[in-house]
């Protein structure tokens, strides 16, 4: 009869050993190799993110994360601009086309007279004429700038077509401007803007590069 609480002999132990220990191993060397493979895929999906963000030179994944942040939130602000221009250019629509609808009840009534008649002509080919003809010095009718530090408030004119918002705020963002607000309204078919932005740039905002942009976007008209 053996006693159960002797001590087993080294032998026994080695058997047992050599049992269990290469188990123990593989359930450890799958667990490394699981972190290894996430590793590489988030170092992958990483590498993904920075293709996709422009001019971002940054190989750490701290800093990769912080300008996609910075990417996304500038990209849902261009979003909300857009969205708010869309908006602009439906309202300017609409306004066109109830005064289109009222220029035509006139019409279909009672005529005015004919001085009346020749003063309407006359206003109407100023309207239609603002922003055509340019001076000697190069400044023109249609675009007004005043400027105090970076705010700037911008009054322009010109023939309205459709798209035509989108344009002068895409041309203006170019040109480091946020546009906080803007104001329109068509009358004739021409659109009148009033904006007020300010220049994000760090050097003085220049009136030139804007009234060229604004008028390559009239001369398409």
């Amino acid at each position: 009869m053996h006693d159960r609480g002797l001590i087993e002999s080294p032998e026994t132990n080695a058997v047992r050993d050599a049992a269990w220990r290469p188990e123990a191993d593989e359930i450890c060397e799958n667990h490394v190799l699981s972190e290894w493979k996430r590793r590489e895929k988030i170092s992958e999906r990483l590498m993904i993110l920075k293709s996709l963000v422009p001019a971002n030179n940054k190989a750490d994944k701290v800093s990769i994360l912080d300008v996609t942040i910075e990417y996304v939130q500038a990209l849902e602000r261009r979003v909300a601009k857009l969205e708010s221009c869309r908006k602009l250019e439906a309202r300017t629509k609409i306004e066109r086309t109830s005064d289109d609808y009222g220029n035509n009840k006139t019409n279909n009534g009672k005529k005015p007279s004919l001085s009346k008649r020749k003063a309407y002509d006359l206003v109407d080919e100023a309207d239609q004429e603002i922003g055509y003809v340019a001076s000697k010095d190069g400044s023109t009718d249609n675009v007004t700038i005043s400027m105090n530090n970076k705010e700037l408030l911008i009054e322009f004119k010109c023939p309205w077509r459709e798209g035509i918002l989108l344009e002068i705020m895409d041309a203006l963002s170019i040109l480091n401007l946020d546009c906080h607000s803007v104001q329109s309204s068509t009358t004739e078919g021409i659109l009148s803007l009033t904006i007020k932005s300010k220049y994000k740039g760090s050097s003085v905002a220049k009136t030139g590069p804007i009234e060229q942009a604004l008028q390559r976007i009239a001369g398409k008209c």
